[in-house]
């Protein structure tokens, strides 16, 4: 019932931009331990079509749903494994 896509039932609670934020994050913060900039994420996903009003909204939500974290600031993420 309105399932999206089939890559495993998203880590990020269903939403496809979800997903896409946290893969982002996985891929760029692995690169830096002080984590990767939100403007930097919106940048990379704004590709595939996603605002980047968006990609801060879903940023944020994660943040709160314990699947991210903030590192150095409030701008920069981490993945919480």
């Amino acid at each position: 019932v309105g399932v999206q896509g089939g890559s495993g039932g998203g880590m990020g609670g269903g939403s496809s931009l979800n997903d896409a934020v946290i893969q982002a994050i996985q891929t760029m913060g692995a690169e830096n331990d002080s984590g990767i900039h939100m403007d930097r994420v919106a940048q990379q996903l704004s590709s595939q079509g996603f605002s980047e009003g968006d990609v801060k909204n879903a940023i944020n939500h994660l943040s709160n749903e314990g699947h991210i974290y903030s590192t150095i600031d409030e701008y920069h993420f981490q993945y919480a494994m």
